[in-house]
């Protein structure tokens, strides 16, 4: 379906192999095998379709108008040639409707974006979900549930950031702490490391693995960790950094982020610290003020 929407699209074989079990057994390799190969091309493919789909309708609107003019004794030989050297005074008057036009045409082409599709197009600071992908424009519903256009050659020469297929999601995050005895920062470190690599939600070192090598090594993913990371006017600056899998919504990530958070912040309250804020900074206690002196 070329109006399939990139949310619908499935990203595993077994997702696009639900439906394999109504054929018989020998038919079963034969689909995973095709799954497999067909999903990396699903987007690119679903775009192609849709500018195919856009430039059939255009060849029939044109069948359409060139009946009516033969039946008037109107060449359509005669209406291209005349459009083709006006084509040229209105093409310079309308220079950006017709980068729009080759832009859109490319974006259909490449599959830069999608319908669907949850981007963030930097150049134009905006982000949200791809409602429409048109000749000329494209429109994205935002975050704060505004309806944005977007004129296509912003969006071909800016920067996309494709939001929706994450190969994971990250929390990482710096915490300052005080501590009335210095003595815990070593327990309070081991104490969290071994929270994160009993956690269920959290990739551990098979998954990790697992995803570099997916991506051949070009990429950059970590065992989850817990250090201190250095010393500041605010505190012990502590770095936490983990990975989850990628298929979490973006509310049920937030949920785990808070979870995990909120049991460090348990961790630090046990070893006797105290969280501290770049907001609110340890200040030195006022110098007490001077005696006045008493008349004699």
């Amino acid at each position: 379906d070329p109006k399939l929407s990139a949310a619908q699209i499935p990203t595993e074989p077994q997702e696009a192999v639900k439906g394999a079990s109504i054929f018989p057994c020998p038919w079963r390799p034969l689909t995973w095998l095709m799954a497999m190969r067909v999903r990396p091309r699903l987007r690119t493919s679903n775009m192609r379709l849709l500018l195919v789909d856009k430039c059939l309708t255009c060849a029939i609107y044109i069948c359409l108008i060139s009946v009516p003019l033969r039946l008037i004794n109107v060449q359509l030989r005669t209406v291209l040639a005349v459009g083709g050297v006006g084509g040229l005074a209105v093409g310079l008057a309308l220079q950006n409707l017709v980068q729009n036009l080759i832009s859109g045409i490319l974006i259909y082409t490449n599959a830069t974006i999608c319908e669907g599709l949850e981007v963030e197009l930097q150049d134009v600071r905006l982000q949200g979900v791809v409602s429409n992908v048109g000749w000329f424009n494209t429109t994205v519903n935002g975050y704060e549930g505004t309806r944005v256009t977007v004129p296509n050659r912003r969006i071909l020469d800016g920067t996309v950031i494709d939001k929706t297929n994450k190969r994971f999601r990250v929390c990482q995050k710096y915490l300052f702490v005080t501590f009335q005895d210095p003595g815990n920062l070593e327990a309070l470190v081991n104490a969290v490391q071994d929270d994160l690599r009993n956690n269920p939600d959290i990739l551990q070192r098979s998954a990790v693995l697992r995803i570099s090598m997916a991506q051949r090594g070009h990429i950059k993913i970590y065992e989850p960790q817990f250090v201190l990371a250095g010393w500041s006017e605010y505190g012990a600056q502590f770095y936490i950094r983990a990975y989850f899998d990628k298929s979490l919504q973006g509310d049920r990530f937030l949920q785990l982020q808070s979870q995990v958070l909120v049991a460090v912040s348990k961790r630090i309250k046990q070893f006797g610290g105290r969280l501290g804020s770049p907001l609110t900074p340890l200040l030195p206690a006022p110098d007490p003020a001077p005696e006045q002196a008493s008349d004699v």
